[in-house]
């Protein structure tokens, strides 16, 4: 017992067990490298310094399995031969084929080196064959990849193990939003990066990568990181990345993505469900609002021709009465809108923007007269964009009297709810209320429901509408297909696994906790405006609808209020002090706040408005 308790007081005192870890990871590396390099080595298995090779026949032979056929007699000539030259290794496995490696723990990195040498020197002896430079370079390029097997498994995780103990160490250190890096420094030292350099140790790059960029990136975990609609991604979330990334499906055909269409069926199933949308309704996964937003307007373009005159769109091009198309939105709908309507050829003066209340939302009298307008100047209004949450104001339109109005004049109705269509999951949903009713909608998950970005679906209450962009490719999407392949209703052909994300989330956090997350961001979002307001140097500038509060630096000694404030975003941007949003308010420039974080207390936002205060105070005196 004594001499146990020394040997373990050793152990301690001379770190003897992370010294096992290195040196075992460095042994094992060499060998692998060795098997590189050599005909007869299978595999390179085993924990720590407790390392063995299995020993296969040199000439390629492989078993009834398709196995390599492992070699005992070579094994024997090696372990002889190792230990003519002084290396000493043990001989086992089923078929005596595996060299053992026992090292003890004290052993050091050059004697570590003298027995790769010797067991290397003791297989070419003994006929385990040199590899040719063809031979030695492909099997030098497997250990770029994921392989499936014992051998493989472990690599991959001792890749992921170590890239996950290189985060946790740059997030135990994150103390700012931002790093406080100068820019243009941090754009030298990325450039100075040699892309051109040959077989690093992937290790290194993890650490060196993580230092460079990680540590500089915007952390949307921290308190002060509160600029956009970017939020701090959930646990099941970034696991689910981790699958989607090793899985590598392609979300186009079943023979891609086997169980990965039906996980992706089964959650926008779930989602025209929570919508309401009705049995017919179906969807598709996107990379977000933007795109969701594009199909969404292509459908109503599409579907406008061919009830209009049977024109096919997807077949000939667009109809001669293409410049008449008009696109219906409010003044305060997302970009997005112009965008899609100018890649769908139409041009940005297809959109017809009609003017919002002062809260941000459409104001329904002047749609119903702009569109009866429109129509006696011989346009064509095909569709009517309804927002369930400006990027500024966060205002959501009444959905329900769009439907009307949609209806009523035979408009396809778009909603766009990328920010607020997760209040579905609240008990404000009834602020959606219309939203059932809507031709398609756009849901963006990697905004309210923190998953990782980029992840989006788009959702139609008649999923024969995505016939518009069905097209059949004999080597994809055949005709005689029995299996789904979710391409047919999708404008990407390959396309990542983003719906595990979501399957995940909602089994681990689940629908419930979400919708209690966003009743708590939303009366907090109250909260933090009165603070504003209650703040003598800050004006709050628009009474928040979700979860944003816009506000302003209004220190009297400033000359030029505008400039102060866009001056306040940068420099606290900079500086690392906070990352904070900057738009327009009625002509006045203003400092946004996007509450998305619901583990932030009221203390946070009261430490940052001091903060945001003390740094206009230091502007200001500095001119």
């Amino acid at each position: 017992m004594v001499s146990g308790a020394k040997a373990l007081e050793i152990i301690e005192r001379d770190n003897l067990v992370e010294h096992a870890s290195i040196a075992g990871e460095y042994l094992r590396l060499g060998l692998n490298k060795i098997k590189d390099r050599v005909n007869c080595i299978a595999e390179v298995r085993g924990k720590g310094l407790m390392l063995g090779v299995e020993i296969v026949k040199p000439t390629g032979e492989h078993n009834k399995f398709g196995e390599p056929v492992a070699d005992g007699e070579l094994t024997l000539a090696i372990q002889r031969a190792a230990l003519e030259r002084g290396l000493m290794v043990e001989k086992g496995g089923r078929d005596g084929s595996v060299i053992r490696f026992l090292p003890p723990l004290i052993i050091s990195f050059e004697q570590i080196d003298f027995a790769l040498r010797t067991i290397e020197e003791a297989i070419i002896v003994a006929g385990g064959g040199e590899k040719t430079e063809q031979q030695a370079k492909k099997s030098s390029w497997r250990k770029h990849f994921i392989h499936t097997g014992e051998q493989g498994a472990t690599e991959f995780a001792q890749v992921m193990n170590h890239t996950t103990q290189a985060m946790k160490e740059v997030f135990e250190k994150v103390s700012k939003p931002y790093s406080g890096l100068d820019p243009k420094t941090l754009e030298t030292l990325i450039n100075n990066v040699n892309l051109d350099s040959q077989n690093r140790n992937l290790q290194s790059v993890v650490d060196e990568t993580a230092g460079l960029v990680a540590e500089h990136s915007i952390f949307t975990q921290h308190p002060d990181c509160i600029a956009h609609l970017h939020t701090p991604p959930l646990m099941p979330a970034v696991a689910a990345e981790a699958m989607i990334a090793a899985l590598n499906q392609s979300m186009d055909s079943w023979d891609q993505a086997s169980a990965a269409t039906y996980v992706e069926q089964k959650v926008l199933d779930w989602l025209c469900e929570r919508y309401e949308l009705g049995e017919d309704a179906d969807g598709i996964f996107t990379s977000g609002g933007t795109q969701s937003n594009l199909m969404g307007l292509l459908l109503a373009r599409d579907r406008i021709a061919d009830v209009t005159d049977g024109h096919s769109i997807q077949k000939l091009g667009l109809p001669s009465y293409a410049d008449k198309l008009r696109i219906v939105c409010s003044d305060k709908s997302h970009f997005t809108v112009q965008k899609s309507a100018s890649l769908l050829g139409l041009g940005e003066k297809a959109v017809h923007c009609v003017a919002t209340h002062e809260n941000g939302t459409i104001k329904t009298d002047a749609l119903l007269a702009d569109i009866i307008a429109l129509k006696e100047q011989g346009l064509i209004p095909f569709a009517l964009v309804g927002t369930a949450g400006t990027t500024d104001h966060g205002a959501i339109d009444d959905l329900a009297t769009l439907s009307d109005i949609s209806s009523q004049f035979g408009l396809w109705f778009h909603v766009d709810s990328a920010y607020g269509g997760a209040l579905i999951l609240s008990s404000h949903k009834d602020k959606l209320q219309g939203i059932e009713k809507a031709d398609s909608v756009s849901v963006d998950f990697h905004k309210l429901f923190y998953q990782t970005i980029s992840c989006g679906s788009l959702l139609l209450k008649d999923r024969a509408n995505f016939k518009y962009l069905l097209h059949h490719a004999d080597y994809l999407n055949r005709e005689h297909d029995e299996l789904p392949n979710l391409v047919d209703k999708s404008i990407a052909t390959t396309k990542r696994f983003d719906a595990l994300k979501v399957f995940m989330t909602m089994q681990n956090v689940g629908p419930d906790a979400l919708g209690d997350m966003y009743d708590h961001l939303m009366d907090q979002t109250q909260q933090v405006a009165k603070l504003v307001t209650a703040h003598p140097q800050f004006e709050l500038l628009a009474e928040p609808s979700l979860s944003t509060v816009l506000f302003r630096a209004v220190n009297s000694d400033a000359d030029d209020l505008e400039q102060l404030n866009k001056t306040i975003r940068i420099e606290a941007l900079t500086r690392g002090v906070a990352v904070l949003g900057e738009t327009v308010v009625n002509g006045h420039s203003a400092l946004k706040f996007t509450i998305l974080n619901p583990c932030l207390k009221l203390s946070d936002f009261e430490t940052l408005l001091n903060n945001i205060h003390q740094l206009a105070l230091e502007l200001t005196n500095s001119h």
